[in-house]
């Protein structure tokens, strides 16, 4: 098979590979013990607790959306198929739930969550 002929392939199924996959989303735990009261700060120790995809969104879903879901997961009440698995993931590894300070990425976006809401941050992870 010819190289343009397999470039041409390629092009034409990546879309659908790159729907299939989703939305990746990755969950960091503030590791500085003052992080609950004060929330996150640039240079806070960050553990890295979960990373996978959302497959199958709905057209339009906010980043809100997404966050807040991911706090219920978290938290032992996922609102969504979706977020099952990251609720038995967390489960599974006994982790303390997500709260202030904790940061949630979405595909490139950062936040910090807060104590009412999240706040956007540099994407330093």
């Amino acid at each position: 098979m010819s190289r343009s002929i397999l470039t041409r392939i390629i092009a034409r199924i990546a879309p659908s590979l790159r729907a299939r996959r989703g939305l990746r989303i990755s969950v960091h735990l503030n590791q500085d013990g003052s992080a609950l009261e004060r929330g996150y700060h640039a240079g806070d120790p960050l553990t890295l607790v979960y990373r996978d995809h959302l497959p199958d969104l709905a057209p339009g879903t906010t980043d809100r959306v997404i966050l807040d879901r991911v706090f219920a997961a978290a938290n032992d009440s996922p609102a969504s198929p979706h977020y099952e698995q990251l609720a038995h993931h967390w489960a599974a590894h006994g982790l303390r739930s997500l709260s202030v300070g904790d940061v949630v990425v979405i595909g490139r976006r950062a936040f910090a969550c807060q104590r009412f809401g999240w706040d956007r941050c540099p994407p330093r992870l």
